[in-house]
């Protein structure tokens, strides 16, 4: 009896080893390795793009388009770098503030808001987002189409509100 006894006791000890030990929260380390895998990324449409500025140069860009719902969603999101002269198109189909926020994109971006006309009515400069809440971009005015690129690439170009963008060839 006593052997069934220190069995016993023998056994449940180890249970509750077993169970303790798997309800263990990770720690940070272990929880940095083991990053959450991101969504597989939607295949895109690519498109040239120009834009026009007030001064009569033209800068173009390779654009993936963003036109359903699931694409707007996923966006630029995850991207470790974007070669410059590329970005994406996101594309609505009526006029309206748009807007948009950083959450899960690693780059800081630009995004150039056009209206119905194609013509720019903001440019924001967005960071990623580092911790919830992430904040919320939203132009001044309404538009249709938004094209994100790299942070400076608005400087760099000299592309301003007024400036027009105009689409190219499918590619």
């Amino acid at each position: 009896m006593h052997k069934h006894n220190r069995f016993l006791t023998t056994l449940i000890a180890s249970i509750v080893i077993i169970l303790l030990t798997s309800c263990a929260t990770p720690t940070s380390q272990q929880q940095a390795n083991t990053a959450p895998t991101p969504p597989p990324r939607p295949t895109y449409a690519k498109r040239i793009i120009s834009i026009l500025n007030q001064q009569g140069k033209s800068t173009t860009i390779t654009a993936e388009i963003a036109a359903s719902p699931e694409e707007h969603s996923y966006g630029l999101m995850y991207q470790t770098s974007l070669p410059e002269n590329q970005g994406m198109m996101f594309l609505f189909n009526y006029p309206f503030r748009y807007a948009f926020w950083m959450k899960n994109t690693l780059i800081p971006l630009e995004m150039i808001f056009a209206d119905k006309d194609k013509k720019i009515v903001d440019i924001i400069h967005a960071a990623p987002c580092k911790q919830d809440p992430c904040p919320n971009y939203e132009p001044k005015k309404e538009g249709m189409f938004v094209l994100e690129v790299n942070e400076g690439f608005s400087n760099k170009n000299s592309i301003s509100i007024g400036d027009e963008v105009v689409f190219g060839e499918n590619l």
